[in-house]
């Protein structure tokens, strides 16, 4: 974990974010409390991949693994 950067949000979608948990090649995961409190990793993509298909498709597939 690390402190926030100046430039990291502080909230995001209704969550609120807390601390920085990992920087990677997809963007950055942040650990968030959302409105009902509870702790989330919340995974913000680089804007640059985001009109990319392979990545959204690779992504799509993250999260269905996540959800299980």
């Amino acid at each position: 974990m690390a402190p926030l950067r100046a430039d990291d949000p502080r909230h995001l979608g209704g969550f609120r974010v807390l601390t920085l948990l990992a920087v990677g090649g997809m963007g950055r995961v942040y650990l968030a409390l959302g409105p009902d409190r509870e702790a989330v990793a919340l995974k913000v993509t680089r804007p640059e991949l985001a009109a990319d298909p392979r990545f959204r498709a690779r992504f799509r597939r993250e999260v269905a693994t996540a959800r299980g």
